[in-house]
């Protein structure tokens, strides 16, 4: 990860100037580095200065909004991001995934689940998509259709998901297991 942070950061550094749509890209590519490094401090000003460069992006927008929602930073911010995304794109399964996720965390629950059954037609065999449904379901008192989605998702999941879906098998929806 280092040597294509270096990589990244030396190719931004050889762009012209009128090369926005570039180096948004690659600021987004080294903030995701430093968020699967768990380096938030690191990663939040480059997805800044990629919004900045691109504030009427889909890609960049959702990625940053949903890179803050996900660890609960600035949930207003990052649901107008989202939104604005979902505006331009809303057939976008990972825009919509976004957006019902957001609605799900601010307490709209409703809006939530329809955002994410549109979400999962787009991509019925992504796992996160998935997960976000089953908890939606739970919140919205649909019990056995989210136990449904989260064996669904456990199926698809990979190893650190995978322990959170048979938590909420066993346990049901609580806040130590939503989905990030």
């Amino acid at each position: 990860p280092k040597a294509a942070v270096q990589a990244y950061e030396r190719l931004e550094a050889s762009l012209g100037a009128d090369d926005d749509m570039l180096r948004a890209t690659l600021l987004i590519a080294r903030a995701e580095l430093h968020l699967k490094a768990d380096e938030w401090d690191a990663a939040a000003p480059l997805m800044e200065r990629a919004v900045a460069l691109r504030p009427n992006d889909a890609a960049v927008l959702n990625f940053a909004g949903y890179s803050a929602l996900e660890r609960r930073k600035d949930v207003a911010q990052s649901l107008a991001r989202i939104e604005a995304a979902w505006a331009q794109d809303p057939q976008n399964a990972s825009i919509t995934d976004s957006l019902g996720w957001a609605y799900f965390l601010t307490g709209r629950t409703g809006e939530a689940v329809d955002l994410l059954e549109k979400a999962q037609r787009g991509e019925p065999a992504n796992a996160v998509i998935v997960e976000h449904l089953g908890d939606a379901y739970w919140q919205a008192g649909r019990r056995f259709e989210a136990r449904y989605k989260w064996r669904a998702a456990a199926l698809l999941a990979e190893a650190d998901m995978g322990a959170r879906l048979a938590a909420k098998l066993r346990d049901g929806l609580t806040p130590a297991t939503t989905a990030p």
